[in-house]
């Protein structure tokens, strides 16, 4: 959700900024409610910390299954400040990446762009575990059935998980490189000839096209 935000405010999603804002109230209400404004106590005092002992600490178990720079650089036993600084730095290009593809509102329906959505936010985040990369798969195999899209970034995604679990479990970094390279193929930065076919397949005299076959490029 680090990016989802970013995404709201480029496409100027009013509703969506204010459909997310009344709900978070909302179950922050409803939690307080059943068990007590509490919990939202333990929360900040232990929750919070918590998490940073899991990301600062590869022993803990969770670098396996966390295909993320900042674990993937942390299981293969790099320190914590320039682990930290690399995912920064990831984080910034997935972010300019989005800026960049979303800077015009794109189609709900558009799943490559979702896809490549979800792929540079996968690469931005420092905290994920394998099992919220589920729709990353889904959208990229959405994307597949909608248009030409690099079956190999489709490939990627899917095996991501498996790919970080194998990896992970052996101190090995790599994995966090799939979503990135999805990312850039995703949102067109890299495309295969398959792609670039397809893209300049488009008829040259619009006069020529049927009503409402025209492709775009982008």
């Amino acid at each position: 959700g680090l990016f989802f935000p970013l995404l709201f405010l480029l496409e100027r999603n009013v509703r969506a900024i204010l459909a997310a804002g009344l709900s978070m109230l909302a179950i922050v209400s409803a939690t307080a409610a059943i068990w007590g404004p509490d919990i939202w106590l333990d929360y900040v005092r232990i929750g919070i910390p918590t998490q940073s002992l899991v990301l600062s600490d590869p022993i803990a178990g969770s670098a396996p299954f966390m295909p993320t720079v900042l674990m993937n650089l942390r299981g293969a036993g790099v320190s914590l400040s320039t682990a930290s600084t690399v995912q920064a730095f990831a984080s910034v290009f997935a972010a300019a990446l989005i800026a960049w593809h979303f800077r015009r509102r794109r189609a709900p329906d558009d799943w490559q762009a979702n896809a490549g959505f979800l792929a540079a936010a996968v690469f931005g985040t420092p905290y994920m575990l394998g099992y919220d990369t589920l729709a990353l798969s889904t959208a990229a195999l959405l994307a597949l059935v909608q248009r030409p899209v690099n079956g190999y970034a489709v490939l990627g995604c899917w095996l991501l998980v498996l790919a970080q679990m194998v990896l992970g479990q052996n101190g090995l970094p790599g994995s966090a490189l799939i979503p990135a390279l999805a990312a850039l193929s995703f949102l067109g930065i890299c495309r295969s000839q398959r792609e670039k076919a397809a893209a300049s397949s488009t008829c040259v005299d619009q006069r020529n096209c049927p009503t409402g076959l025209t492709q775009s490029s982008e």
